[in-house]
This record gives C-alpha cells, sequence and structure tokens, in this order.
C-alpha cells in the first residue's frame, strides 16, 4: 500500500473515501462499486486514489483495517480495578459497545461480513471476537483447573458462537436492540442456554 497517513490532507482524503465506501456499501454490492464511483462520491480525482492505492480491494482491506481498530479499542476488555472476586458478571457494557459499533458500521458488516464470510473484514473481525472473548475467559477465571474445559476449546467455541449470532442478528434487521443482545451474549456466556 502507498502513503495512506501524513499531512492534513492526506488524512482528509483518507476520511473521504472512507465515508465514501460506507455510504456505497449502503447501496449496492462491493462487486457493483466502481473505482471512478468511489472518486466520485468522495470528490477526488483518480489520480488521488491511485496515489494512496493500487486497486479498490486494497482501499477496502485499508478500511476494514481502520474499523477493526475502532472495533478492537471499542472492545477492549479491561481487569475491574477491584479484582476478579468483585467483578460484576451482569454488567453488559461492554457488550453494548460491540453492538454499537456494528450499528454504527452497518453496511460495511453487511456487506462484508454477512455477504462474504471469507473477506480479509470477516476474518479480523472473528479475530478480534476471538482475542475479546480469550482476554473475558482469562479474566473470569484466571485459574484454568476451574473451567469445565480448556481455555482455548472454551474460546473458540464461544468465538463461533458469537460470531454466528452476529451473523443471524444482521442477516435478520436487528430483531432485538443491541442493550438485549448485549444481556442476551452475557447471559449465554456465563450460563450457557439454561435459566
Amino acid at each position: 500500500m502507498k502513503k495512506t497517513t501524513g499531512d492534513a490532507r492526506i488524512r482528509r482524503t483518507m476520511k473521504q473515501l472512507k465515508k465514501s465506501l460506507i455510504c456505497l456499501l449502503s447501496e449496492k454490492q462491493i462487486s457493483d462499486i466502481t473505482i471512478k464511483e468511489l472518486c466520485d462520491t468522495a470528490g477526488i480525482t483518480r489520480q488521488t486514489f491511485y496515489l494512496r492505492f493500487d486497486d479498490l480491494d486494497q482501499c477496502i482491506l485499508y478500511v476494514s483495517n481502520i474499523i477493526l481498530e475502532d472495533l478492537r479499542e471499542k472492545i477492549n476488555v479491561q481487569p475491574p480495578l477491584r479484582g476478579m472476586n468483585g467483578m460484576d458478571m451482569t454488567d453488559h457494557n461492554i457488550f453494548i459497545h460491540l453492538f454499537e459499533h456494528i450499528l454504527d458500521n452497518q453496511a460495511f458488516y453487511e456487506s462484508l461480513l454477512v455477504n462474504n464470510t471469507d473477506s480479509p473484514f470477516a476474518k479480523g473481525f472473528k479475530s478480534e471476537l476471538y482475542h475479546f472473548v480469550k482476554e473475558g475467559v482469562t479474566m473470569v477465571s484466571p485459574d484454568e483447573s476451574k473451567l469445565s474445559a480448556p481455555k482455548e476449546m472454551i474460546t473458540v467455541f464461544t468465538t463461533a458462537a458469537f460470531f454466528d449470532v452476529i451473523i443471524w442478528w444482521i442477516e435478520n434487521h436487528y430483531p432485538y436492540s443491541k442493550q438485549e443482545m448485549a444481556k442476551t451474549l452475557l447471559r449465554l456466556s456465563v450460563n450457557g442456554p439454561y435459566q
């Protein structure tokens, strides 16, 4: 990839490209978007685009990485100051941040996650979920001997469940609020499907 950071003009161009790509994704499939159309929507020339990227795929990857970085910041698991024993297992705020992020980037998730589960974005999203789950499991039960299965197996199982539930939620046009989804995922994570 060519230079994508630097002076204010480059940052402004990159911000416009990201915004325009997300806007176009809300209107059409990614395969129907052209560089010309993206440039026109962003208000930049094709020459400016090619100063930054070799092709549309490289631009999509760049925007994907920005969105995944933002997700990483939003769902960063921090241990409570009062220690593990004082951890509130009903506090689902961090899960709300996950669903807010999806809603804030709806067109991107719909196009590059739901419609293309093998995309670099989908793989990156699943990787972020994996680290989120792993940090959560480690924080809740630092002593692996107290877990009902090996930590790695629990992490992989829970990540796959989260990933597919999120895709289901998006495919079904968000039938539950972000608060309901957050509360339900936390409850399922802690208790499984039983009351």
